[in-house]
């Protein structure tokens, strides 16, 4: 385990930068689109499939950043002295 948490599990941060990444990777792809476009080449329609497929799959991982939540003891669950 690292820092207390069970292997396999990616931090915040560490999902933040994957997230990054992907849409490093789509902006790449539309820059290559653009390009083409700038010289005269008209893109394979599949091309704007891979921009579009780089972009959903940023934002899912975005999605599932911000929905993610770490669990919470409510008030009087854990430790709570019996009565």
């Amino acid at each position: 385990m690292r820092d207390g948490r069970k292997a396999g599990t990616a931090t915040r941060d560490e999902r933040l930068v994957a997230a990054r990444a992907s849409l490093a990777l789509a902006r790449q792809a539309f820059v290559r689109l653009h390009a083409l476009v700038d010289a005269g080449v008209t893109p394979e329609p599949a091309a704007f499939g891979e921009v579009v497929a780089h972009l959903d799959g940023a934002m899912r991982e975005l999605e599932a950043i911000e929905t993610a939540r770490p669990f919470r003891v409510l008030p009087g669950g854990k430790d709570r002295d019996e009565r």
